[in-house]
């Protein structure tokens, strides 16, 4: 089932998964931004402000 995804150069390949997770992302950032209105607004809001900076330490403590 999955051959003609193997079979394809490794150029086109990254194009595709990359192109797939492009739209998987889109569609997850339009179902939040359907969902936070209201009260869930202000949650999301609250989470995104605490999580960032705290996603932005991990990744840097791994390169560094």
């Amino acid at each position: 089932m999955s051959d003609w995804l193997h079979s394809l150069p490794v150029l086109w390949m990254a194009l595709l998964v990359f192109g797939f997770t492009y739209f998987v992302t889109a569609a997850i950032y339009a179902v939040v931004a359907v969902i936070a209105v209201g009260e869930r607004a202000q949650s999301f809001r609250s989470i995104a402000i605490i999580g960032l900076p705290l996603l932005w330490q991990c990744g840097s403590s791994q390169l560094g």
